[in-house]
C-alpha cells in the first residue's frame, strides 16, 4: 500500500510508500519536474504526514492552494519492487 497526496482541483500528485525515508521524499518533492508540497519533519513519509497534519491541521498545494486529499492506494507495478515512486 502506498500514501498519496492529491488536489482534487488542479490535479497534482504524490505517492509514496509510508515508510520511504524522509530524504527520498525531500528530493522527489523538490524535484524540478513535479510538484512541490510543503511537508513538516519525519524520519518518514508517513511520519512527515503527521507531523504537518497536527502542526499546520492539513496539507496545501502548492499550485492552487487548497488543501489536498489523502488516501491510501497500491504502487504501480514497475517490475523492479521501488522504494517509492516519484510524481506521475
Amino acid at each position: 500500500m502506498a500514501l498519496e497526496l492529491c488536489c482534487d482541483h488542479c490535479g497534482d500528485r504524490f505517492q509514496a510508500s509510508p515508510e520511504t525515508p524522509a530524504p527520498f521524499i525531500q528530493e522527489a518533492i523538490a524535484s524540478p519536474c513535479g510538484h512541490w508540497f510543503f511537508l513538516e519533519d519525519g524520519a518518514t513519509f508517513e511520519d512527515m504526514i503527521h507531523s504537518t497534519l497536527l502542526e499546520q491541521g492539513a496539507i496545501y498545494c502548492s499550485e492552487c492552494g487548497l488543501p489536498v486529499s489523502l488516501c491510501e492506494s497500491s504502487l504501480k507495478d514497475t517490475g523492479e519492487a521501488p522504494e517509492y515512486h516519484d510524481h506521475f
